[in-house]
């Protein structure tokens, strides 16, 4: 074993001393570098992370200020088309009162009392005014002795516009149904309730619907109220003709003779 004196020694050290604290240096230098890197790096994401998020704050607000302008037009396109039909029921109705007014020779503040029952009529059954008008026109026209009293007009007619809702059919139809059975049997106003609830119970009863009874009574009718029958039995002999299949203006004839 080779013996090493001391100068061969120091000479070793200051051989091994020059790499290791270059090595050293470096590694400290790499440390530095390394940590500003960092610091660096650490600063860019947040300012991108800054940046990041004030894009996504200004595509809310744009979508946002988007979404509200669409809102707003929906609304305004709601508003628009509420606004027409408004105007264009209204125009509806003055026709209809109009018509009214021609077939009742009601003008001015007569034709008042007229409107008044329009619209009592139509809050009550809550339908529109305008068909409550053509309803009153129906009745006034199927019973022209109702054109000088609003009020029993009215009655008829909430008797009618109650029997259609009852059935299905059409206003128009049920109002002609009522009044055609009432002129048969020569009943009042204050009898449309009355008849009104008979048409229902025996279309509901029986295989004839209103309609069929109706037909039945104009060739029916005026002989079993001279034969003194009442329109309660009248309806329920119509409806018998039925279960027979024996319907409208057939079952008026047979029952007739």
């Amino acid at each position: 074993m080779p013996a090493f004196t001391v100068p061969a020694i120091f000479k070793a050290i200051d051989k091994i001393t020059a790499p290791v604290r270059k090595m050293a240096n470096t590694v400290k230098t790499f440390g530095r570098n390394a940590q500003v890197s960092m610091k660096r790096a650490s600063i860019s994401m947040s300012n991108f992370n800054k940046k990041v998020s004030m894009v996504h704050a200004n595509v809310r607000t744009k979508i946002g200020g988007i979404l509200g302008q669409l809102g707003r037009l929906g609304v305004g396109i709601g508003l628009l088309a509420v606004g027409t039909q408004v105007v264009q029921a209204n125009i509806e109705l003055d026709r209809s009162l109009a018509s009214l007014s021609a077939i009742t020779g009601k003008t001015g503040t007569q034709f008042e009392i007229f409107t008044k029952q329009v619209n009592q009529v139509a809050k009550a059954q809550t339908i529109f005014a305008g068909d409550t008008a053509k309803a009153f026109e129906v009745v006034a026209s199927a019973q022209p002795i109702l054109l000088d009293n609003a009020e029993a007009l009215g009655r008829v007619t909430n008797a009618a516009i109650t029997l259609s809702k009852a059935s299905g059919d059409d206003l128009a139809a049920s109002a002609q149904n009522l009044t055609g059975v009432m002129n048969q049997f020569n009943l009042a106003a204050d009898q449309s309730e009355r008849v009104m609830n008979a048409l229902a119970a025996g279309s509901v009863a029986g295989s004839a619907n209103i309609t069929n009874v109706a037909a039945s009574m104009k060739n029916f009718g005026a002989v079993a109220s001279g034969a003194n029958l009442s329109v309660e039995q009248s309806i329920a002999l119509v409806e018998v003709m039925g279960s027979k299949s024996i319907f409208a203006e057939e079952a008026g004839t047979k029952l007739r003779a």
